[in-house]
């Protein structure tokens, strides 16, 4: 099989969340930090539309913390947290 390019994961990714470009600028609140080794978690909420706050969880590995650009992984469950 043929690995597809990060151009046709992303627009495979939007068509099976429906996604739609915000109308309006991200909130987000940060709730904290937890620094373990090799890793850091910051506990944020978004708004995913006005009103709707969404819990989520950001890890960052300590090697990519100096850096611009990382590499991400989403993971959604349909069951909430």
């Amino acid at each position: 099989g043929r690995n597809p390019s990060p151009d046709q994961v992303r627009t495979r990714a939007m068509e099976l969340t429906r996604f739609e470009s915000p109308k309006t600028p991200l909130r987000t609140a940060s709730y904290g930090r937890i620094t373990r080794p090799g890793i850091t978690v910051e506990k944020l909420t978004y708004e995913s539309e006005p009103g709707i706050a969404i819990p989520s969880l950001l890890f960052v590995p300590a090697s990519s913390l100096n850096t611009t650009q990382k590499p991400a992984i989403i993971l959604l469950d349909a069951r909430g947290k």
